[in-house]
């Protein structure tokens, strides 16, 4: 799948660099500079996927996005070479500011470009978490193993290159008909702000444990480049998982449950025991932690009016707000101890818990008091099964109907995305059109909606006489 691939060559780039800059910057500046360093990179990171949505509202042209896509690619790229290579300090410490926001707009880029591709494929958290998972397994060797900084920096600049192949041309947010467009917007744009705020409080709670544990690495006490972080990939496929059923409810209640396990992690460094227990469990709710703040707004972000925006919303979160913990952390640390932030991760997860349960709440009422929605995406997609069975559609044609109606793309644009000639796929249309009696694709989208309201009102009679 293209997105997966996508996902996967820019995770390995990043975290090549990522892990590079920090074990830079430890070397050069000591350890006692790392948290706040660490603290500027993620701030960097976080405005870079901000820049994203905003080159492309200011530049709608698709030979100017190219370019941008292609400056960031080689931005990122030269920068880590210059951070590993040079002895002058203003260079590393430019070079790493610069590659965080190159990084950062890319990363805007490829979760935009998969929240297209995978729009009501129902599998986008296995395809995000596959590819997070499969990109781990190849940078941790590459990392550890990959014989010296050379190695390295030529995966990141071929990296850099493959991933432009694949993520070029960036695919078009197509939008829904104007009946249904502004209900839609409003709709997904509050479910995206309730994903935002449990976000915001679960970087709360991740930030804290991460300054704990870039204080310990920088301590020497424990290394975030080995074995350990490997638990980062079940966390991931586990975690992937759990987003594709029940709308994700499973993933929130698990996450939760697995915050909770974790939030008593103080006690035991405050005890001196194994700084690797702590390590490991980190890592495992790591996994859980990154699928959430990215699965639910690639899901959602497409039906927004501001797609770009929303599908890297969550990463914007997740670096601004460790950004403000990472340094407090550390000098609480030093001042006061580990136990402080068992009380403050008791705070953090009671908040997420009570505000998922009221967003639940908030949902389930909705539901009971309104009507069915009948030109929503997601009912869309639903009524696409009888539709194609009451005019005895093939599934090839079903695939092709699917992209028209959902994605109102061309008949080049559905080719290329289902791998199929123009002509092949304009034969399909054809035939789509012949079975549903109609002519062009404007009597298609009426018929297709009306059938689509008789099927709604059918389904509340029965509700009703049961």
């Amino acid at each position: 799948m293209r997105a997966t691939a996508v996902f996967t060559v820019y995770t390995v780039i990043y975290l090549l660099t990522e892990f590079a800059l920090y074990g830079r910057f430890s070397e050069i500046f000591g350890s006692g500079s790392v948290p706040a360093l660490y603290a500027t990179l993620m701030f960097l990171n976080g405005c870079g996927y901000l820049l994203f949505p905003c080159v492309s509202r200011f530049f709608a042209e698709e030979r100017k996005k190219r370019w941008f896509l292609a400056a960031a690619a080689a931005v990122l790229a030269a920068s880590a070479i210059l951070t590993d290579v040079s002895s002058q300090h203003a260079v590393v410490i430019l070079g790493a500011f610069a590659s965080m926001i190159a990084g950062g707009y890319l990363g805007g880029a490829a979760l935009y470009a998969g929240a297209v591709r995978l729009r009501g494929s129902g599998v986008e958290g296995r395809a995000f978490s596959a590819a997070i998972a499969l990109s781990v397994l190849i940078q941790f060797p590459i990392q550890n193993y990959g014989g010296g900084p050379y190695i390295r920096l030529a995966a990141i600049a071929a990296g850099s290159l493959i991933f432009l192949k694949m993520i070029l041309p960036l695919p078009e947010a197509r939008s829904f008909p104007a009946e249904a467009a502004e209900n839609t917007k409003r709709k997904y744009t509050g479910e995206l702000v309730a994903a935002a705020v449990i976000v915001l409080l679960l970087s709360h709670f991740y930030g804290i444990g991460d300054g704990f544990l870039m204080k310990l690495n920088a301590e020497g006490k424990v290394s975030v480049v080995t074995w350990p972080r490997l638990l980062y990939v079940p966390g991931l496929l586990i975690a992937g998982f759990l987003a594709d059923r029940k709308n994700g409810r499973y993933l929130t209640a698990v996450t939760l449950a697995v915050a909770s396990v974790l939030s008593v992690y103080p006690l035991f460094l405050e005890k001196g025991l194994s700084y690797e227990i702590f390590h490991v469990t980190f890592w495992l709710f790591n996994g859980f932690y990154v699928v959430y703040l990215s699965v639910p707004f690639l899901k959602l972000s497409v039906n927004s009016g501001f797609p770009e925006l929303w599908a890297g919303m969550g990463r914007s979160v997740k670096q601004f707000v460790n950004c403000i913990s990472v340094i407090p952390t550390a000098i609480l640390l030093d001042s006061s101890g580990p136990r402080w932030a068992l009380y403050c991760n008791a705070a953090v997860v009671v908040a997420m818990t009570a505000f998922s349960c009221l967003t639940l709440l908030r949902k389930n009422a909705a539901s009971d008091a309104g009507a069915p929605e009948t030109t929503g995406p997601g009912v869309v997609e639903e009524h696409l099964g009888s539709f194609a069975e009451r005019y005895s559609l093939t599934k090839r044609e079903t695939m092709v109907l699917e992209k028209m109606i959902v994605e109102d793309e061309t008949a080049k644009e559905i080719g290329r995305s289902l791998y199929i000639s123009e002509r092949s796929c304009q034969r399909h249309i054809t035939a789509i059109y012949e079975k549903a009696g109609v002519k062009n694709r404007a009597a298609l989208l009426m018929i297709f909606f009306k059938d689509n309201n008789e099927t709604t009102k059918d389904i509340q009679k029965l509700t009703i006489q049961k």
